[in-house]
């Protein structure tokens, strides 16, 4: 997403320093959203976070893809595309810092302490692999669809992760891990995956 907000930044006509500008917005509006996740997630509740952060992203994504469209191939953009990429911009930090902050807390609220380095360790391949697998995906669409449908297609992705998230029961997941922890005792070896967890 940043690579693209880079691409987009320039062909708005953006000198460097502005998308140097652009790029710190994001970071700052990562670390604020990624403050907040970790003050008030466990009000809000972890899911129901996740599931506002992957809204951000939905609608960052598919702000990006309309501004991509919008964009004239020659002259000016005009003021309200800029506008428009600065609150993008905006978007895609807060997703960045929320997203992976509360789905963090989602895996540690639904592991086993025995067993959180393996919860840890499983997420994380998984996260890895995504990141590879999803790049080299999205730039295959993005080679045969262009910029504006791929993102809408990304878009989509986050789209069907809020849909499933309906199928994940928060409660049972950590009343699971709070069983499988008090099973296990103290100082006991981990025995097998807890229903549900």
């Amino acid at each position: 997403m940043i690579y693209f907000l880079g691409l987009i930044s320039d062909d708005l006509g953006n000198t460097l320093g502005r998308t140097i500008v652009f790029a710190l917005e994001i970071a700052l509006t990562a670390g604020i959203a990624s403050a907040l996740v970790a003050k008030y997630q466990d009000r809000v509740g972890h899911l129901r976070t996740v599931r506002f952060f992957l809204l951000v992203w939905v609608v960052a994504t598919a702000g990006l893809a309309g501004i991509k469209a919008l964009m004239p191939e020659a002259g000016e953009p005009g003021m309200g595309l800029t506008v428009a990429f600065w609150v993008v911009a905006g978007l895609v930090g807060v997703g960045l810092g929320g997203i992976g902050t509360s789905s963090r807390a989602v895996v540690g609220a639904f592991s086993p302490a025995a067993r959180a380095g393996e919860f840890f360790g499983v997420w994380g391949s998984v996260y890895k692999l995504s990141t590879i697998v999803g790049v080299l995906a999205f730039g295959q669409v993005r080679n045969a669809l262009g910029l504006p449908a791929s993102l809408l297609i990304l878009a989509g992705c986050f789209g069907a992760g809020l849909v499933l998230l309906r199928f994940v029961d928060e409660r049972a997941g950590i009343e699971a891990a709070e069983a499988a922890e008090a099973g296990a005792g103290p100082g006991a070896p981990p025995t097998g995956s807890a229903p549900g967890a």
